[in-house]
């Protein structure tokens, strides 16, 4: 086998030169030596050629028009190769500096392509391995920057540029580690952004002792643990859920941003939106019921169950899970539908899915971005668009997710099949009937439940947004729009 450190330093030589066509051959060196590698090798060579993705990717950013280009194949290729080398068995082994710049480079691209939230969630794996790790200090720190001035709230854009320049500082400090040389040519802009948000909570004296802390989290223990729980796992709909567990954040206090309509149209996106985050909040609670709470013994009392001999477990808290799960996948479609009604693209709704909506002719052997997103400088729209390729479509090849088709074929074995949870899994699933350890189903189930909270996160901050651009563009050509309509809050709901 070639040795592994003389292609590294090949790979970083041609990243240095810019050589495009040397880059590739070296992936498809390390793509041959995958072929027999194990153990630690494996992960050191996905990360090696991902390295090769971040070269070419670095050659074409010369060109400012590349940044905004929603088709990035090498990027989505990029992030695919490092999820791979953080799903082999042996990274958890390998050299923890290693693993954080692993992590740390996945989150970076993540965060280039518009997914602050997903790249947030890989800055904090790596801080929980090194709470000093400057690279991921910093880059977290400039994207809950940017992340701030894309939320409409401004109560919130001030907590979450307090947040940010605390990552700041915690870069700068002398303690934090860097790689050789990177502290002297990357602190003076570090400083420099730093000083930008002080500046402006200065000038809107933003209150330094405010207590986030300062709300209940409910008024039973039921409800407290519940809270905590969805606070630990940042699955609050709230963008302060992203940098604090305070109670602060303990509220899905996010909705549709102010937003206008032609004259005669109706106003019904605040009614979309209502019915997704019901079915997510929904959701949400069945997952946590089913990982926490005991199973309601009564409903399952005189009911009778024969030992199948597989270990199968059965209860009500399994169907809370699969509930959760099918919930968690609807809600991406029902986003197209939004989509496609938003932006006036016109796919009858029975044709209408999240992966495809972005295309004109999806089912063709070339199908082509729609020019309304092809154009459009919208950077949570395009995360939104990105986040897509985690979800696999047999009509599409690319995937940035490894085990996107494992997710769809769960959502099918829920719905369509037969799939039995164990301890620990043991058997072979069938065509017919699937088998999988309910430890496994729940982190993919928290997993998707993440996924649907972006998502629904980039809908709200991406629409707001596109309305900033549209009311800019109704001033210049003199349209007439009239305001939403004012809705009013619901703080219950009530059964007829």
């Amino acid at each position: 086998m070639q040795n592994l450190d003389d292609l590294a330093h090949a790979i970083d030589n041609a990243s240095d030169a810019g050589d495009e066509v040397l880059l590739r051959q070296l992936s498809d060196d390390c793509e041959n030596l995958l072929r027999t590698a194990r153990g630690e090798d494996r992960v050191r060579l996905f990360y090696y050629q991902s390295n090769t993705y971040s070269g070419i990717i670095a050659a074409k950013q010369k060109d400012e028009n590349y940044i905004w280009n929603w088709e990035q194949p090498d990027g989505v290729q990029n992030v695919l190769l490092l999820r791979r080398a953080i799903n082999e068995p042996a990274f958890e082994a390998i050299y923890p500096i290693i693993a954080c710049q692993i992590r740390t480079n996945l989150a970076n691209r993540l965060n280039s392509l518009g997914r602050p939230l997903a790249a947030n969630e890989e800055w904090l794996k790596v801080l929980e391995t090194n709470c000093r790790f400057a690279k991921a200090l910093a880059n977290r720190a400039q994207a809950i920057g940017s992340y701030a001035g894309t939320v409409y709230d401004q109560s919130h854009t001030s907590i979450l540029l307090a947040a940010a320049r605390s990552l700041f500082d915690d870069a700068l400090d002398l303690e934090a580690l860097w790689e050789t040389g990177d502290r002297d040519s990357i602190a003076p802009e570090l400083i420099e952004q730093r000083k930008r948000i002080a500046d402006y909570l200065l000038r809107i004296k933003y209150d330094e002792e405010f207590d986030l802390n300062q709300w209940p989290l409910g008024n039973t223990e039921e409800e407290r643990s519940y809270r905590r729980w969805c606070l630990d796992e940042q699955l609050f709909l709230n963008p302060l859920n992203d940098v604090c567990t305070a109670s602060v954040a303990a509220t899905d206090v996010l909705h549709l941003p102010s937003h206008t309509y032609k004259v005669g149209e109706t106003p019904r996106f605040p009614a979309y939106y209502n019915l997704m985050k019901q079915e997510y909040v929904s959701a949400r609670y069945r997952l946590y019921r089913a990982i926490h709470e005991d199973a309601q013994e009564f409903l399952m009392r005189d009911v009778l169950m024969l030992d199948s001999g597989e270990g199968q477990l059965l209860g009500h808290y399994t169907e809370d899970l699969r509930a959760a799960y099918r919930a968690c996948y609807a809600i991406f479609d029902k986003i197209g539908l939004f989509l496609n009604d938003y932006f006036q693209i016109g796919v009858d709704a029975g044709n209408v899915s999240f992966r495809k909506i972005w295309y004109e002719k999806p089912n063709s052997k070339t199908p082509n971005l729609r020019p309304i997103f092809r154009d459009n400088h919208n950077w949570l729209l395009r995360g939104l668009f990105f986040l897509s390729k985690d979800l696999f479509d047999d009509t599409f090849k690319e995937v940035s997710e490894p085990d996107a088709a494992d997710l769809d074929k769960l959502r099918n074995q829920v719905e369509h099949r037969f799939l039995s949870f164990q301890y620990a899994k043991y058997g072979e699933s069938t065509e017919t009937h699937g088998l999988i350890s309910i430890g496994d189903f729940q982190d993919k189930a928290i997993r998707l439940m993440k996924m649907a909270r972006e998502a629904l996160i980039y809908v709200s901050l991406a629409m707001h947004r596109e309305e900033t651009l549209r009311t800019e563009a109704s001033k210049r050509d003199g349209s007439t729009i009239m305001p939403s309509v004012l809705s009013q809050r619901i703080d219950s709901f009530y059964r007829f």
